[in-house]
């Protein structure tokens, strides 16, 4: 008699050893495929200008930052290739995804042609450069200025803005100003990617509660803030019908997530993925807690900066940016760096939030003035930055729109000194 449940079993198996043979068949001939091509337009590619390569989705940031900026060299210097790409691994984002294949031509077999020109031997000309734009330089350096001198390279269709446009109704913000809400935390992470330890940039994250009076100042200001984010465990728990905590809400969606941050009036930001939505969409950006201080977007033409600060374990002296500097902790991105060192790190307090809300909101309404001291602090402060190797390589420039907060220097000269 027949054991049914073997057999069952070894018909599976079966099924799917021979689906098993079939793909490395077929995956072999795509290779082999890929291999004649390739060395083909090795000799000839000056008469196709093809070029392959790996599109990023899998962290918003740096994938929607790549797409701008590849766009934006494209239209800037009317580079002639036809560059083709595959999504090199899970996506992050569903309308991330939508909009890199509106504005790419993506194909899942390039993933041949790319492999297989990366493997041979010999000079090629066939891969798309910079593979990352995050890669030149610390963080992004822009040297070609891609940021500054191009805008609108990502656009919507007119049914995406309804659609963005109703959910504003439906909250009642309608076409009032609104900031963007964003403090990083462990909650996304831990949520989407439990098996991965992450605990390696904890040094990043920030207490909700830090942020509350410059939400009020905000919304007493005439703004409404719309708090954005994804598998938040961290809801806003103070009263005020301005704020709305919409990554909690009925309404959150991967479109919406990008479409808010491309409509709103500030990005107030303690340094996320998401924040570079609104970079892509040229939006004014409050960045507090800005951690470590090599990474700051210094090409940016709208952005306002405050960071934390630094103690040696057991003292109560802050460390100056010369000492970070001779201990490379200006660029350190791990959390055992830190540790290793016995730094300790401090966020910055609601009072210094508050005051950088502030002077972000006096300069983006052209009510600020730089004073003598204020502007001196601010070349000593990049003259001293400087300094640092890890800060200076990658052809960095200073766009005279990155600012460091005024009140910030002013309170803290421990830092310039």
């Amino acid at each position: 008699m027949i054991n049914l449940k073997k057999y069952l079993k070894i018909s599976l198996f079966l099924k799917y050893f021979k689906l098993l043979t079939l793909f490395l068949i077929l995956e072999v001939w795509l290779y082999f495929l890929a291999s004649i091509l390739i060395l083909f337009l090795r000799i000839f590619n000056k008469y196709f200008n093809i070029r392959f390569g790996r599109c990023r989705v899998d962290v918003i940031g740096n994938s929607i930052h790549n797409l701008d900026c590849y766009i934006g060299e494209k239209k800037l210097f009317k580079k002639n290739f036809n560059d083709y790409f595959f999504v090199g691994e899970d996506c992050c984002n569903s309308f991330l995804l939508k909009l890199v294949k509106r504005n790419l031509k993506i194909f899942w077999f390039i993933k041949y042609f790319y492999k297989i020109d990366k493997l041979l031997p010999g000079k090629s000309n066939l891969s798309i450069y910079p593979r990352d734009y995050r890669l030149i330089g610390s963080g992004g350096t822009d040297p070609d200025k891609i940021i500054s001198k191009t805008k609108n390279n990502i656009v919507f269709s007119n049914e995406e803005n309804e659609l963005g446009f109703k959910y504003l109704r439906e909250v009642g913000i309608n076409s009032k100003k609104f900031v963007c809400f964003i403090f990083r935390n462990e909650s996304y992470k831990k949520n989407y990617y439990p098996k991965i330890n992450f605990s390696y940039h904890n040094y990043r994250n920030t207490n909700i509660e830090s942020y509350y009076e410059a939400l009020n100042y905000f919304t007493r200001k005439g703004y409404y803030v719309i708090r954005m984010g994804k598998g938040e465990d961290h809801p806003i728990k103070i009263k005020n019908d301005k704020i709305i905590d919409y990554s909690f809400s009925k309404f959150r969606s991967d479109f919406l997530d990008i479409w808010l941050m491309s409509q709103c009036d500030i990005c107030f930001t303690s340094g996320t993925g998401l924040d570079d939505v609104a970079l892509a969409f040229r939006k004014p950006i409050l960045n507090v807690n800005l951690i470590p201080m090599a990474s700051i977007r210094s090409y940016y033409p709208n952005i306002l900066c405050i960071f934390k600060k630094f103690k040696f374990q057991g003292e109560k002296k802050y460390l100056n940016l010369s000492k970070l500097i001779n201990l490379n902790a200006e660029n350190f991105f791990y959390t055992q760096e830190y540790i290793a060192k016995k730094i300790s790190i401090i966020d910055n307090s609601p009072e210094e939030i508050k005051k950088a809300a502030e002077e972000m909101y006096l300069r983006i309404n052209n009510q600020w003035e730089d004073s003598e001291v204020s502007n001196n602090d601010q070349i000593r402060f990049w003259d001293k930055l400087f300094l640092s190797k890890n800060f200076s390589s990658g052809k960095r420039w200073i766009n005279k729109g990155c600012k460091i907060g005024s009140n910030f220097l002013k309170e803290n000269k421990h830092l310039l000194n």
